[in-house]
């Protein structure tokens, strides 16, 4: 092993995970401004995101909501490709479902499946089962461009410089003969 000291241990970042259980007793844990959303998710099969650490909280997102959380034990689960709150299109999967377009309402993770679960509304109405990602279709793709224009360098010939260059006179088309 290394002498080097450890400098660094903090997950590679973003992460998934869930809070099954209240990690610790109180609540000195939950940054003092999220206490109250925190009660309302904590604990639960919802899948978090966690995107930062600024030295003292981990940043968490739960589609539009934020909470920031001191280190604590949770369990971590596969990352998900979708949010909540991000529509999507759920399809027929040979007739077992009637196809639409919805909205996420929740993304739990099942322990006993091992896999998420994705709850889903459509104008107010909650469906009242889960479904499986394989049975959701993501509807926009999130393309990444490149910053700025890219330097091309102009390629140069692999000619020699004692190398006699053809001359090829006066090109003319068949069309285009001198007359005389």
């Amino acid at each position: 092993m290394s002498d080097q000291p450890i400098t660094n241990m903090s997950p590679a970042l973003p992460d998934y995970g869930i809070y099954d259980r209240w990690p610790v007793d109180g609540e000195a844990w939950i940054h003092p401004e999220d206490r109250e959303l925190a009660k309302q998710l904590i604990p639960s099969e919802r899948v978090f995101r966690r995107e930062k650490w600024d030295g003292e909280y981990y940043w968490l997102a739960y589609g539009q909501q934020t909470l920031r959380l001191q280190p604590t034990l949770w369990l971590e689960v596969p990352p998900i490709d979708l949010e909540v709150g991000e529509q999507i299109e759920l399809l027929a999967h040979q007739g077992d479902n009637d196809p639409g377009l919805f909205h996420i309402q929740d993304i739990h993770y099942n322990r006993v499946h091992q896999n998420h679960e994705y709850f889903l509304q459509r104008d107010g109405l909650h469906l009242p089962d889960a479904f499986p990602r394989e049975h959701l279709r993501k509807l926009h793709q999130q393309h990444h461009l490149r910053v700025g224009d890219p330097e091309h360098t102009m390629p140069q010939p692999r000619l020699s410089a004692e190398v006699p260059l053809l001359d090829v006179g006066d090109l003319t088309g068949d069309d285009q003969q001198k007359k005389t």
